[in-house]
């Protein structure tokens, strides 16, 4: 009677060992390799070489540093499988920050190029995408105090970018969604390097597909942020009889809405409520008073609404690049009409009614301190 108890104990306390060695042996070599026997790559840059590609690759040399290695191929991936040969390491991506893609891989068309990270296993789609202003290699190649410019660094960029209100953030997902949704186009961020080191974001790419048609400045990129509703925040600089005012962006809200109705080219109405505070105003001898503080609202609004024009204006009725969306809008809302206008969507694009309405407004400060009221 007491056997099976026992044999009980025993068969568990074997199952425990299984399973404990069976969860540490995928710690103990990663996929059959240590560590050290991985090429622990940060940041990939991509750059048309002939027919065939250039691959720069930053990885892990320790936790200060990194390594820069280069490799040809026909494709990205054969490029980046030849490492192998040159460092003795297999690549792996898991720590993967960014890719870069040279200008000429998107003037050539960057589905080519992004079959690679969409498809391999390894790979992740969350990594941030960035535009080189010339070469992908000069970017990952950039170098700052005593070693290479880290990758963290450079998506930190990005975030940072976005934060100031100018610049937008792509992930590969994200990237490849917006190529191939219905009536919208992708954007990518454009970066410089440094001739004392480093890099920049200096303007923003946007695609018909995959295939680059040109760039708009930060100013005009802040307009598309803002009507997308993804502006978190930001700086905007104001001037008017009350000298030129410098403001805080701390609440913005976008919405595009499309207005059924009509055989002509649809018409949206872009609807923007924004929220700032006055960071410093250059006049000194105006304290903001009421109409000081209506002044700074009207010309903000102006400003903001101007972006989009300008946006809208370079991107849609110039080149006939819907990043605003508008397409996927009527998709969406309204399909029946979308299957009539998809075939000549680019065209018609350029004709769409824009509608901008924008409201600011500006908190107040209980107490203004420097000199005489305005008015």
């Amino acid at each position: 009677m007491k056997a099976k108890p026992l044999c009980g104990k025993i068969l568990r306390r074997a199952a425990c060992i299984l399973l404990g060695a069976a969860l540490l042996l995928p710690l103990s070599g990663c996929g059959g390799r240590e560590l050290f026997e991985r090429l622990l790559i940060h940041g990939i840059g991509v750059d048309k070489d002939g027919d065939g590609v250039l691959v720069t690759v930053r990885s892990s040399a320790s936790e200060a540093q990194e390594e820069l290695f280069t490799a040809r191929g026909s494709t990205v991936l054969e490029a980046l499988g030849s490492l192998t040969l040159t460092t003795g390491r297999k690549p792996f991506y898991a720590h993967n920050y960014l890719v870069v893609f040279g200008k000429a891989c998107a003037a050539d068309g960057l589905d080519r190029y992004l079959d690679f990270f969409v498809r391999y296993y390894s790979t992740r789609p969350s990594v941030e995408l960035f535009l080189a202003e010339d070469r992908a290699q000069e970017v990952l190649s950039s170098e700052k105090e005593a070693g290479y410019l880290k990758m963290s660094e450079l998506q930190q960029l990005s975030e940072s970018g976005r934060e100031t209100g100018e610049s937008v953030g792509a992930a590969l997902l994200d990237f490849v969604n917006a190529a191939r949704r219905p009536g919208s186009d992708p954007v990518l961020p454009v970066v410089r390097t440094l001739e004392g080191g480093g890099v920049e974001i200096v303007s923003t790419a946007y695609f018909k597909g995959f295939t680059l048609q040109g760039e708009m400045p930060l100013k005009e990129t802040r307009g598309l942020l803002v009507a997308q509703d993804e502006l978190r925040t930001g700086e905007a600089v104001v001037r008017g009889d009350f000298g030129a005012a410098t403001l805080t962006l701390s609440a913005v809200d976008g919405e595009i809405a499309y207005r059924p109705g009509g055989d002509g080219p649809p018409q949206f109405t872009v609807s923007i409520r924004a929220e700032a505070d006055v960071s410093a105003v250059s006049d000194t001898q105006a304290v903001l008073n009421e109409a000081a503080y209506r002044a700074i609202e009207d010309a903000l609004e102006a400003q903001l609404k101007e972006e989009i024009e300008a946006a809208f204006a370079r991107t849609a009725r110039r080149d006939g690049c819907d990043v605003f969306g508008l397409g996927n809008t009527v998709f969406r809302e309204d399909p029946s009409r979308w299957r009539t206008l998809e075939a000549n969507w680019r065209e018609t694009l350029g004709q769409c009614g824009l509608d901008i309405q924008v409201a600011c407004e500006i908190h107040r400060l209980e107490q203004e301190i420097f000199g005489p009221a305005l008015g």
